[in-house]
C-alpha cells in the first residue's frame, strides 16, 4: 500500500487494516501499546482484528484485542434482536420507520453485524410519526434524557425542538444491560443542510434482512450519500472507523455502484463538494484504487487528518460555530453555501426556544 513515507508505523497499519490490504510482517517500529491506544479510540477494533489474522500477524495486545471483540459481538447480536423487537412494535402501529447505521452498516459494509463497533440503534422515522413512536418507545422501557423532556413539556418548546433539532436521544434503563436508542427525523441538524427529506425515503427504500427480520434500508447509493454525510459532513472524517467504513463502502460495492445517480444526487443536495472531497482524500490516504470507481480530480492533504488522529483528542461537544465554518467549505456554490448561513439565521431567531435551553442549563449547571 503506498502510504507516505511520513505516515508513523502506527498509522500505517491502522490504514492497512481500514484499507484490508495484504502483507506479510507487523510494521518496523510499531509501537504496541500506542497502536492498542489508537485501534480502541478509534473504534476499529474488530476490523483490525480481523487484520491481524486475515495476515497472520500478532500483537502483545492480541489476547485482550480478540476478548473485546468477543464482548462488540454479544452486544451487536442483541442489538440487532432488540432492533427487531422495536421495528416490530412500531410496524404493529402502523408507524413507518428505516434502521440506520448501527447494524445495518455492519452488515452492509462488512457483511456481518459483529465486524464494525457501534452504540446506539438508530432509527429514522417521519416527523409527523415522531410523537406516537416516543409512546410506543415508552411502552417498550425508552425515554428520553431529561434535557429532552423539558424541551419536550410544553407544545411550543416542542415545535421549536422539532424545527432545530434532528434527533431524540432515548435510554432503556429498566433492563439489566442499559440500551441506546436515537429516533431521528432528520439526518443531521437542519441549520447544517444536508437534506434528505422524508418525502423520499421511499424512493430509495431497500429491504435488509438481519438475523431473520426483515427491515427497512436504503439503496446503496442513497445510504452511500447518507454515510458521507455523517462521516465527512457531520463528524468530518474525526476518526478513523469512518475512514474504515468508507473503505468497506468502495470495496464491497464501489464496482456495482451507479455513480452517475449519486454524482446526480449529490448536486442536487448541493454536496458534489463533499463527495469529490471524500474520494479524493480516501485515494490520497494510499488505498488500492480501482479503475471502476469515480476518479478524484485532484489530491487531498492528508497531514491534518492523520495529526488529529494520532493525538487521539477528546471527542468535540456539538458546537454552532465550527458546523458552520465546515458547512460552508463542503456545500456548493452560492446557492447551497447560502442555505447554510440562512439556516444558522434562522436558527438564531429562535429566541423563544434558546432562551429555555439557557435556563435549563442555568438550572442544570451538571
Amino acid at each position: 500500500m503506498p502510504i507516505d513515507k511520513n505516515v508513523s508505523a502506527e498509522m500505517e497499519m491502522m490504514l492497512s487494516a481500514c484499507f484490508q490490504s495484504k502483507t506479510g510482517k507487523i510494521t518496523v517500529g510499531a509501537d504496541h501499546n500506542y497502536l492498542k491506544s489508537m485501534v480502541r479510540y478509534h473504534g476499529i477494533r474488530p476490523q483490525f482484528l480481523d487484520f491481524l489474522h486475515q495476515n497472520k500477524l500478532e500483537v502483545n495486545f492480541q489476547k485482550t484485542l480478540g476478548q473485546e471483540c468477543q464482548q462488540i459481538a454479544i452486544v451487536n447480536l442483541l442489538s440487532v434482536k432488540e432492533l427487531g423487537k422495536l421495528s416490530d412494535s412500531l410496524k404493529d402501529d402502523e408507524v413507518r420507520c428505516f434502521a440506520y447505521k448501527g447494524s445495518v452498516w455492519a452488515s452492509w459494509l462488512y457483511g456481518n453485524v459483529v465486524k464494525r463497533e457501534f452504540g446506539d440503534i438508530d432509527l429514522l422515522i417521519e416527523r409527523r410519526s415522531l410523537s406516537k413512536a416516543l409512546k410506543i418507545m415508552a411502552g417498550q422501557g425508552y425515554r428520553p434524557d431529561p434535557y429532552r423532556e423539558y424541551l419536550l413539556k410544553t407544545p411550543d418548546r416542542t415545535k421549536g425542538f422539532f424545527r432545530t433539532d434532528y434527533h431524540i436521544p432515548l435510554e432503556n434503563t429498566s433492563v439489566a444491560t442499559s440500551s441506546m436508542v436515537e429516533l431521528h427525523w432528520q439526518v443531521a441538524y437542519p441549520r447544517l443542510k444536508f437534506d434528505f427529506p422524508e418525502n423520499e425515503w421511499e424512493q430509495y427504500q431497500a429491504d435488509c434482512l438481519l438475523h431473520g427480520s426483515m427491515f427497512n434500508a436504503f439503496k446503496n447509493e442513497y445510504q452511500f450519500l447518507l454515510l458521507l454525510v455523517h462521516h465527512g459532513g457531520k463528524e468530518q472524517w474525526s476518526r478513523i472507523k469512518y475512514i474504515a467504513d468508507f473503505a468497506a463502502y468502495m470495496i464491497r460495492h464501489g464496482s456495482q455502484t451507479n455513480w452517475h445517480l449519486v454524482e446526480n444526487l449529490a448536486r442536487e443536495k448541493g454536496i458534489y463538494t463533499l463527495l469529490i472531497k471524500s474520494l479524493g482524500l480516501l485515494k490520497s490516504l494510499g488505498i488500492k484504487w480501482n479503475s471502476a470507481w469515480p476518479e478524484p480530480t485532484e489530491a487531498v492533504d492528508i497531514n491534518p487528518y492523520v495529526k488529529l488522529w494520532l493525538e487521539m483528542p477528546p471527542q468535540a461537544e456539538n458546537s454552532t460555530w465550527p458546523y458552520f465554518v465546515h458547512g460552508l467549505t463542503v456545500h456548493d456554490g452560492l446557492k447551497h453555501k447560502s442555505k447554510v448561513l440562512f439556516g444558522h439565521l434562522a436558527y438564531f431567531m429562535e429566541v423563544r426556544l434558546l432562551y429555555n435551553k439557557m435556563r435549563w442549563y442555568a438550572d442544570n449547571p451538571s
